[in-house]
């Protein structure tokens, strides 16, 4: 029998980041792997999307999947990071957060100082406050978030992203390896401005650096394509670039397979690397632009560095690294399974 689930995500025909897609569809897997769902669709993005649909909704519990980004909220903060609790407080529903990460534009900060600076911030504490009230269930992917919920008394489990599991629910996109590797920039606009000479120029700046880490590939006999998760990012470099070097597609499930093709990967996006953890026997490198990072050190398998570092350390820690094993995921694949059967057993009517 189908049981009734309602998930805040971004949806499936999004043009926008892809990793959040993949963050949601690694849950589904999870979940689905329990029982047969009937998936109540809430628009991450869209307030009014996620207001109307939530008058549908028969269960008393709403589950998010990787949005709770937690960070100092006196920096920034989203409609889904105050709003969105306030109105499952007002609805009286319970929320069960799932994967939720850190989020500050620093590599080098410490789980420790992280908690710290989100803790001298009053909005954080009441943001935080909502959430210890409304919230039933808690798992967090980064050691960072990890600290700051527990230091806030809010319990939780430390868990890999969801978007690990996004190639067991997509079997179908993995296709035959191809001899190419895959470089992935970050988004320039989360790269921390003190690793720039100019910050009126740092879509430039950026570019130079990873075209410098694509020449030292190429250099080392690795067929490499440039792949985009922004098409602002494609039509800067491919005003540089031949068009034949670069990979950008608007569909995530023909990213996924363009992912799935090749050797592996060094990538400037976490979840350009984490869907590589659903992948056998793939080279794959994280290099750090913020306290996300973090997200992979479950996995010796994720090498990572720090921008800034040279092209060369980065290359060679990239070839000398160890290789992807899907069975990594299987115990904590365990532990998410009971999770989620609690949770679906504490699942009520909404009154």
């Amino acid at each position: 029998m189908k049981i009734e689930i309602p998930i805040v995500r971004r949806l499936k025909n999004s043009n926008g980041n892809p990793g959040d897609i993949f963050i949601a569809e690694g849950l589904e897997y999870i979940f689905e792997k329990i029982n047969e769902i009937n998936w109540i669709y809430l628009d991450k993005f869209n307030q009014k999307d996620f207001t109307e649909n939530l008058k549908k909704i028969k269960v008393d519990t709403i589950f998010i999947g990787g949005t709770p980004q937690y960070n100092n909220y006196d920096y920034w903060k989203f409609w889904y990071d105050k709003e969105l609790w306030e109105i499952a407080e007002k609805e009286k529903l319970k929320v069960v957060a799932i994967a939720g990460g850190s989020g500050y534009p620093d590599p080098r900060m410490s789980p420790e100082e992280f908690s710290s600076d989100c803790l001298s911030s009053e909005t954080t504490k009441n943001i935080l406050s909502l959430r210890k009230k409304q919230g039933v269930d808690f798992t967090t992917r980064d050691p960072h978030s990890h600290k700051l919920l527990n230091d806030f008394g809010i319990r939780n489990i430390l868990l890999p992203c969801t978007a690990s599991w996004v190639f067991k629910k997509h079997k179908n996109l993995i296709e035959p390896t191809e001899d190419y590797f895959v470089l992935t920039p970050s988004n320039w606009t989360a790269i921390p401005s003190k690793y720039f000479k100019d910050c009126n120029n740092k879509e430039k700046e950026s570019f130079e650096y990873y075209k410098s880490i694509y020449d030292e590939m190429e250099k080392r006999c690795l067929k490499t394509l440039i792949c985009f998760h922004s098409e602002k990012e494609y039509n800067y470099y491919k005003k540089f670039l031949p068009k034949e070097k670069l990979f950008y597609t608007k569909s995530w499930k023909e990213l996924l397979a363009f992912y799935s093709k090749s050797k592996g990967i060094i990538t400037g996006r976490l979840h350009g690397a984490i869907p590589f953890l659903g992948l056998d026997n793939r080279k794959c490198h994280l290099i750090a632009v913020d306290t996300r990072y973090s997200a992979t050190e479950f996995f010796a398998s994720i090498t990572k560095s720090v921008y800034s570092d040279s092209p060369k350390y980065i290359v060679e820690q990239f070839i000398s690294g160890p290789l992807t094993r899907v069975q990594d995921l299987d115990e904590y694949e365990k532990i998410y399974l009971k999770i989620v059967k609690k949770c679906f057993e504490n699942i009520g009517q909404r009154k």
